[in-house]
Parts: C-alpha cells; sequence; structure tokens
C-alpha cells in the first residue's frame, strides 16, 4: 500500500474528508505508527543488509555506513584472508590492547563505538587496504520508500499503521472509546504480523556443540593478553 492507499483507509475508518483530516496530519500519525511499530524489532528480516567495508592502508579505524543499525551487526569478515572477526567490548579492547603496540598482524578483533568500528590489536594496517564485509541489519533513513512512496516495512505491517493513525485521529476529537479500540487493534495486528515475519525460515538441527563438519569454529585462534609496561 503506498501513502495515498493508507490516507484513504483511515479516511474511510473516520468517515472523513480531507477537510476534516488533512494529509499532514494522517502523515504524521502514520510516521509515528510506523517509528513505534518498527522499534518492536532490531533483526526484521526485511532489514537485513551487507555492505563492504575498507580499511585504508596506515588506518585502524573504519567509519559505518549511515544506515548500519549498530545493534544489528551480526558478522564482520575479513575477505582476504577468509575468517570472521570477534567483536568484543570497548572497554575489554581499552583493557586488552591498551597502550602503543608495533608490529604488521591483521586485526582479529572489533569494536563499535560512535558509529565507528575499531580494530585490534591497535597496529597499522598493511601498506595497501584491506576489504571486509559487513552482514547485518539497517535502519530506515526515511519511512517511505522514495521510488514506490510505500513505507520501509514488509506490507504485511502496513494495515496496522492505519490502525495507528486512526487511534490518533480519534484522540484528536477526544473519542477515548475509538481510540482506545483502534490502539488495541494497531498492537493485535503488529504482533500477529511480527511472529509471521520473524518466522525461522527453515527448521534448523541443534548442535552441541560443533560447527559444519565438525571444522574448526571460523577464525584464529587468540588470547587477549594485556601488553606489558
Amino acid at each position: 500500500m503506498n501513502l495515498d492507499d493508507l490516507r484513504a483507509v483511515v479516511r474511510m475508518q473516520t468517515q472523513t474528508t480531507l477537510a476534516d483530516l488533512p494529509d499532514v496530519a494522517i502523515d504524521t500519525y502514520l510516521r509515528q505508527g510506523f517509528e513505534r511499530t518498527i522499534n518492536a524489532e532490531t533483526q526484521w528480516p526485511f532489514y537485513e543488509q551487507s555492505w563492504s567495508l575498507t580499511l585504508p592502508a596506515n588506518e585502524m579505524d573504519i567509519a559505518l555506513p549511515g544506515d548500519v543499525n549498530e545493534a544489528g551487526i551480526m558478522a564482520i569478515y575479513d575477505e582476504t584472508n577468509n575468517f570472521r572477526l570477534s567483536q568484543i567490548g570497548a572497554e575489554q579492547a581499552d583493557d586488552s590492547f591498551a597502550g602503543p603496540q608495533v608490529g604488521t598482524m591483521q586485526p582479529y578483533f572489533y569494536s563499535v563505538w560512535n558509529g565507528t568500528l575499531f580494530m585490534y590489536p591497535r597496529v597499522q594496517s598493511a601498506d595497501s587496504d584491506r576489504t571486509y564485509r559487513l552482514r547485518g541489519y539497517r535502519r530506515p533513513l526515511v519511512w517511505l520508500n522514495p521510488t514506490t512512496n510505500e513505507p520501509d516495512c514488509d506490507e504485511r505491517l502496513h494495515m496496522a499503521l492505519t490502525h495507528y493513525a486512526v487511534a490518533l485521529a480519534y484522540a484528536q476529537q477526544e473519542d477515548e472509546q475509538l481510540e482506545l479500540t483502534y490502539m488495541d487493534r494497531w498492537q493485535r495486528d503488529v504482533e500477529l504480523a511480527r511472529r509471521a515475519i520473524m518466522e525461522p525460515r527453515h527448521h534448523r538441527p541443534l548442535v552441541f556443540p560443533g560447527s559444519i563438519n565438525a571444522r574448526t569454529p571460523s577464525g584464529p585462534s587468540w588470547v587477549l593478553v594485556p601488553p606489558t609496561a
């Protein structure tokens, strides 16, 4: 459903006209509903994405793309050496890699702080750039897709947005009973759609413990040792 469709549903439910309920009001209500709905999850499947990152030569940090949801970062892969870096907390990284470090070893760990990937050990990279692949979830930069003028989410959530907008329209009219009725519809529809959208795409066998073909998990063997004075 595009924006015009959503507006039409809201006006039909509230039995209002453009003069009664301007577009700007409906759009504001829909956007509020969109933001509250999307905030229910970090790992919405429709926001899955991969990014190519470059660590410039002689640098140790990478600025994250603007649409990366930091809480939704799942993995970062070294595409040159084919292994997955391990994420560590900023405090643990500070404790373990404090002070100047020398050498030419490649980063094995990363932390995220203020929109930046900090790579560890904190040694300057090789003379050439390093490439990484980030896999995770993006965040919507705008609530409407600029190409289709549809909400930037799964279409199964679209009707729920109209319920939220209708609830706020009745709140403006100080009709508390209808406001609560449509707010309840929004909550129930979001939960039903959320269950369906977040359902596993296939059932996975549980392995305690192990990895594919009993191989050693990806990544180097590494022990965090604070640098000596």
